[in-house]
């Protein structure tokens, strides 16, 4: 017999989050994007209490092959429930006229005591609509409980209440259309066509199979190019109350990086490494004099003083969080700790003899260590690639040697600087990306 897959994604939005986003198992054999349920917040009932989906719930989809139904089918699907016993239902179905294709959809509900009951809804295949016959008086009769119910175009999902003949206890859960998803009907052998009359789909489908970030676990390759702008200097006071200050324009930046990650749920964390290949524009030395305190301070500059490295090796640690935006685009802000070092084996070259020429950039600046902190924002190529585009802020430390200042100077007053604005853009490889998990227990061996 034909086993079929369910998965109907819904993750309510609460009040206090901005995202929502999950994992959906491949349905023969395209991935369903149900991106469209995500968007809604599940409505509450008269008590203010969240409504149950379907898709939260120990549920089956099938075909009606005769009017017994077992509860051992729910049993594919648990979703953490405890398992269903061997028990059969018998079903009399309503007038169904014209309608070719039936289903049948369990779900096992619980209530607020954690009773939990078996209901069923019979489905019809009205050609361009389905019709849904819900069990509202829960005797597995639906010829008593009315019309059946269609959703509309700007319709997507429905509250159904089940209250059982001569109880006062009801049960509730929100059902989404099927019909918004032909791929996934087609597993089922059922298939819809549009209205005399209409070309457009209700639903738009993506041109190939997007990747959703798993909630599992997933390994991710990216490798990207950024640029951008800034400036670094290093100023002390002297003793004669003259302030000295060497300054390098950063005009452009060249920085490729390649990075490797680990992601369990919405958080990445992972490793870095990165070539900047920097342009400097004006290098040179600014000397404010404080000395008449009667006369605004005077300013010399001093052009084409210094000699700043261009080129360095980047290395470090980063973590960023995955915030699912429209369909599966991605926000994701994130935060890199990094050491660097200069790769020019070259001395400062400062003015006269205020500066040693004996050190080299990575003698003279020490604790080279930084930060990088921005978000990406992640678009989807193909089912394995995602554009990357970047915007952020990096914050260059470092400390200068002891000895490197000749000239006598204020310890305590040393000020050091070295920031850069960076925007890019790369690409992000899914090398591993876990399918959700349907069920925490095995499924019945008698099903369907």
């Amino acid at each position: 017999m034909k086993k079929i897959i369910l998965c109907l994604g819904f993750i309510a939005f609460s009040f206090s989050k901005i995202y929502a986003q999950t994992t959906f198992p491949i349905i023969k054999p395209q991935q369903v994007d149900l991106y469209e349920y995500n968007k809604y917040k599940l409505m509450p009932d008269n008590q203010g209490t969240e409504v149950k989906s379907m898709s939260e719930l120990p549920n089956a989809i099938f075909r009606y092959r005769n009017n017994t139904i077992n509860a051992s089918l729910l049993n594919r699907n648990l979703m953490g429930a405890a398992p269903f016993q061997n028990e059969s239902y018998q079903l009399k179905l309503p007038n169904m006229t014209a309608m070719p294709d039936t289903l049948v959809m369990m779900v096992g509900i619980p209530n607020e005591e954690g009773e939990r009951i078996v209901s069923a809804v019979v489905i019809g295949n009205l050609r361009d609509r389905l019709a849904y016959f819900v069990d509202a008086n829960h005797n597995f009769d639906f010829s008593d409980d009315g019309d059946f119910m269609v959703f509309n175009e700007k319709e997507t999902f429905s509250k159904v209440s089940i209250q059982p003949e001569g109880s006062e206890k009801s049960w509730e859960y929100t059902i989404f259309d099927l019909g918004l998803e032909k791929e996934y009907l087609k597993g089922l052998d059922i298939y819809l066509v549009e209205p005399a009359g209409k070309t457009k789909k209700r639903s738009s489908e993506p041109k190939y199979q997007v990747p959703i970030l798993s909630m599992g676990s997933r390994l991710n390759l990216q490798v990207a190019f950024t640029t951008g702008s800034g400036d670094m200097y290093f100023a002390y006071d002297t003793p004669d109350n003259k302030n000295k200050k060497y300054s390098a324009a950063i005009d452009a930046v060249s920085r490729f990086s390649a990075s490797l990650s680990y992601a369990f749920r919405n958080l990445n964390v992972g490793i870095n490494l990165a070539l900047d290949a920097n342009q400097l524009g004006r290098e040179e030395q600014y000397l404010t004099d404080f000395s008449d305190t009667e006369k605004p301070p005077e300013k010399v500059t001093h052009y084409n003083i210094g000699n700043w490295s261009r080129t360095r090796f980047m290395y470090g640690l980063f973590a960023e969080y995955d915030i699912r935006l429209i369909r599966n685009s991605y926000l994701s802000p994130y935060f890199h700790l990094f050491k660097y070092n200069h790769l020019r084996n070259e001395t400062f070259s400062g003015y006269a003899n205020e500066i040693s020429e004996e050190f080299t950039f990575n003698e003279a600046f020490i604790n080279r260590v930084g930060q990088q902190f921005g978000a990406k924002i992640k678009l989807p190529m193909s089912e394995k690639v995602l554009v990357v585009l970047d915007i952020g802020y990096t914050k260059n430390g470092f400390d200068l040697k002891e000895g490197f200042i000749q000239e006598a100077h204020d310890t305590d007053n040393i000020a050091v600087n070295y920031h850069t604005f960076n925007y890019g853009v790369g690409c992000q490889f899914l090398l591993f990306n876990k399918k959700a998990m349907l069920s925490k227990v095995r499924p019945a061996e008698d099903e369907y």
